[in-house]
C-alpha cells in the first residue's frame, strides 16, 4: 500500500471515529470534564475534528515545530 493509500485508510478510519464522538457529544456539557485533570469536552472535541485539517497543514507547510509555538489552530477555541 502507498503512503497516499495508507493517509486516506487512516482519515477514513479517524473521520468514523470522530463522527461517532461528535454525535455523542452531550448537549449543555462543553465544559465538562471527567477528571480536573483531563480536558473539557469542547476543547476535546475541537482538537478531534482538527485532525482533518492537517493534511492541508502538511501539504503547505515545509517545516512544522510544535516546540516553536507558532502553529496555531484553524478553529477557534
Amino acid at each position: 500500500m502507498d503512503t497516499l493509500s495508507q493517509l486516506k485508510s487512516e482519515l477514513e478510519g479517524e473521520f468514523q471515529t470522530t463522527k461517532k464522538f461528535i454525535e455523542l457529544f452531550p448537549e449543555g456539557k462543553n465544559d465538562y470534564a471527567p477528571h480536573e485533570k483531563s480536558m473539557k469536552m469542547m476543547p476535546l472535541a475541537t482538537h478531534l475534528v482538527e485532525v482533518f485539517e492537517w493534511p492541508n497543514t502538511i501539504l503547505k507547510t515545509s517545516e512544522l515545530d510544535f516546540a516553536k509555538g507558532t502553529y496555531h489552530s484553524v478553529y477557534k477555541r
